[in-house]
């Protein structure tokens, strides 16, 4: 394995991947508003856990790093993680990730965990984050 240093940002609305020298690798746009988001990084699975504040819905997303099949380049996955926020007092207040487990903490003093793993789409080498 070689060492690399790569950053990984959201502003607002995109996610930047960016090298030491603040070049970019690649960018994506978010499909949830990311400002003020809780984010928690899983470096086994090679991705960043979100939790979007100003989302009505209370969602919890996943952007993961991956390589671009036979290349170096890099390339982004977004998807929505589902959770489980039911009953009225759903609004999420903690994240946290460990040892490929997701924490997740709701208002109404509701504590779950998740099993989370990259799991690649055959034709098409693409990451997955599944529960």
């Amino acid at each position: 394995h070689r060492g690399e240093c790569i950053i990984l940002c959201l502003s607002g609305r995109k996610a930047w991947l960016l090298d030491p020298h603040l070049n970019i690798h690649c960018r994506r746009q978010l499909p949830f508003d990311a400002t003020f988001a809780h984010a928690c990084y899983a470096p086994d699975l090679s991705t960043l856990f979100v939790a979007a504040k100003y989302d009505s819905n209370h969602q919890v997303w996943a952007v993961t790093v991956l390589r671009r099949q036979c290349s170096l380049r890099f390339h982004l996955q977004i998807h929505r993680v589902p959770i489980m926020t039911q009953g009225p007092h759903r609004m999420l207040v903690g994240m946290a990730v460990s040892n490929c487990r997701l924490f997740t903490l709701t208002a109404g003093r509701r504590l779950s965990c998740y099993r989370m793993e990259v799991q690649l789409d055959g034709d098409h080498d693409r990451g997955v984050i599944d529960l």
